[in-house]
């Protein structure tokens, strides 16, 4: 039997490998899907477009990178995908990688994607729709 520490390290991998499976896995939830910024007042701010992210059931749009995945596994607390990168600029990612949603007590929404530092946003609140 493997030890402790590499049973833990073979948990995280089944689970992430799961995340692109579709094994329990669905699309976000509407508690997590809209528009997020870095904070409050990039909301609403003009030029602070690269500060929000826009998030539906299956993609996480940042300023500079799409993540997509119609597969989302959920965790407690959180959701987490092997998600499509497409990027732009110098040192672009492409291929899957791993991102971690996780919506805090304090309502901020925490996400972790690999090879990043874990970055926390508030949400916006919705655009009024107009006719």
């Amino acid at each position: 039997m493997p030890s402790r520490p590499a049973r833990a390290a073979l948990a995280g991998l089944v689970g992430l490998c799961a995340a692109g499976t579709g094994l329990s896995a669905q699309p976000l939830p509407s508690a997590i899907t809209g528009i997020w910024a870095l904070e409050p007042s990039d909301c609403s701010a003009e030029g602070a477009a690269d500060f929000r992210i826009a998030i539906t059931a299956t993609e996480v749009v940042f300023a500079a990178s799409h993540w997509s995945s119609p597969r989302w596994r959920p965790l407690k607390p959180g959701w987490r995908a092997l998600a499509r990168v497409e990027e732009g600029g110098a040192g672009r990612l492409k291929g899957r990688h791993a991102i971690t949603l996780i919506l805090g007590r304090d309502g901020r929404l925490t996400i972790s994607r690999q090879g990043e530092a874990d970055i926390a946003y508030h949400r916006c609140p919705p655009v009024p729709r107009t006719r």
